[in-house]
């Protein structure tokens, strides 16, 4: 049988990948910066910018042998305000932890295990490690790297003066990614813009294997249909970070001519707060928002948008369905949304593509209706065992 070791850095995924691999009988072990096996331990006694922390941890591994660098880790949590530039931390604190598990592995005995699994930026010297002892390497790619960067810095000239935080990523941060990208054996990315954005930055296509992320509904919306509403006023739903990436300069433009919808925006706002405040009336921004809070968003609209120009996936677009929500997305994500069934994909860096679709489902509320109707299922296409099945196959 395959046996895989697993790493990373947070809590990335809820740790789905590990508890995939270990409900199926494949897991050896997991090496993560922290991990809290009693919640209260640390939020009760730990000052707010760790209490974060104490969700480092998930039944689904109770008994799996985990090694962790707690007290590294609240070092690191320390000294990340310190960094001028967050690239800087995430390669020195990538490369620290990768160097840990190399002298790790170093003491133990390999030989009946077949797969590494790491996330990149943390992945570099331990896989060349586990390379040279037979193992095979697999790493998760978590964005699409330069194209996505440059896609953003074009944005920036477009709209200047819109972020006010427009940090440069060092070039030694990308040449680290290069190295992790030609050590692998196979590269996971989450969708086909991000394979594609790979291979237009030298990745071999053979190497990218498109694995979607792991969805998990609450138990709240576990077999529950969605309601068909008798939709008055449109109200369209906004869940992510507000920011130049996610389209948000796109949707502000097409909501000043459709006074007749309303928007609400959640997230953390990122975004300069004249732009806020000189928004049309109907949009209202709530800021960064308890992910409990969430459930109820969903139930108070009738429509998801997504206008994203870069997303290594965007698991809002699942989530949003699984609630009922049909959704508005653009084709430089994940492939969920299929056009015409349980939502619409428009051409991203558009106003004109967003206000075309808003006005065709507030006019067409029977097409609406039918959208609606066909979210129910999606959601059951990225459950933990079915995105496990394209890991047994690698």
């Amino acid at each position: 049988m395959k046996m895989w070791i697993c790493s990373q850095i947070e809590a990335r995924e809820h740790y789905a990948i590990p508890r995939m691999l270990h409900k199926n009988g494949q897991l050896d072990s997991l090496y993560t910066d922290f991990w809290c096996s009693n919640f209260w331990s640390v939020t009760n006694f730990m000052p707010k910018p760790f209490k974060a922390l104490g969700n480092r941890y998930h039944d689904d591994l109770a008994d799996t042998k985990v090694y962790k660098t707690n007290l590294n880790s609240l070092t690191w949590k320390l000294y990340q305000k310190k960094y001028l530039n967050q690239y800087q931390y995430f390669q020195d604190r990538g490369e620290k932890f990768s160097l840990n598990l190399q002298r790790k592995f170093k003491k133990r005995d390999l030989s009946h295990i077949s797969h590494f699994f790491g996330y990149d930026t943390g992945f570099l010297e331990a896989a060349s490690y586990c390379k040279s002892q037979g193992l095979k390497t697999v790493l998760g790619q978590m964005d699409p790297g330069i194209v996505e960067q440059e896609l953003i810095y074009q944005e920036r000239k477009k709209w200047p003066g819109w972020e006010e935080k427009c940090e440069i990523v060092p070039k030694f941060y990308n040449d680290r990614r290069k190295k992790e990208w030609k050590i692998a054996d196979v590269i996971v990315v989450n969708s086909r813009w991000s394979q594609d954005a790979l291979i237009k930055q030298g990745v071999e296509k053979e190497k990218i294997k498109i694995i979607p992320l792991a969805y998990e509904a609450s138990q709240n919306f576990k077999n529950r249909k969605p309601p068909i509403k008798t939709i008055q006023k449109l109200k369209v739903l906004w869940l992510g970070s507000v920011i130049l990436r996610k389209g948000i300069q796109y949707l502000l433009e097409a909501a000043r001519s459709l006074p007749e919808i309303e928007f609400t925006i959640a997230g953390p706002v990122l975004i300069n707060a004249e732009i806020v405040k000189q928004s049309p009336t109907n949009i209202k921004f709530l800021g960064k928002v308890e992910r409990h809070t969430t459930e109820a968003l969903y139930s108070s609209h009738d429509l998801f948008i997504l206008p994203t120009l870069s997303d290594g996936f965007a698991i809002t677009q699942i989530e949003a369905l699984a609630h009922g929500l049909p959704v508005i997305a653009t084709d430089k994500c994940g492939s969920v949304v299929k056009h015409g069934t349980d939502g619409l994909i428009i051409k991203s860096s558009s106003s004109e593509a967003i206000q075309s679709a808003l006005i065709t489902l507030n006019k067409d509320r029977s097409m609406l209706k039918h959208l609606q109707s066909n979210t129910l299922f999606k959601a059951q296409n990225y459950n933990i065992n079915k995105v496990c099945e394209f890991y047994k196959n690698l």
